[in-house]
């Protein structure tokens, strides 16, 4: 097995903000809830890519669910 496969990839805020399309404060306000945990690297929080993942299924996940109770 490729010992990178095994590695845990952590993300910048800004990287996050990317892929979440939100702001550095929405960013702020998930860490500081608990939703995104984060570890401190220097002056920089990174975040699982993993976490981040989760979040997206979740949230899409949501979304699904509220426009399906929509039109039903």
């Amino acid at each position: 097995m490729d010992t990178q496969d095994d590695e845990e990839v952590f993300l910048t805020t800004r990287q996050v903000m990317e892929i979440l399309g939100c702001s550095r404060q929405n960013v702020s306000k998930l860490r500081v809830s608990g939703l995104l945990s984060t570890y401190l690297k220097g002056n920089q929080h990174l975040v699982s890519a993993t976490e981040v993942k989760a979040l997206l299924i979740k949230r899409n996940t949501v979304t699904k669910i509220k426009e399906a109770s929509n039109h039903g």
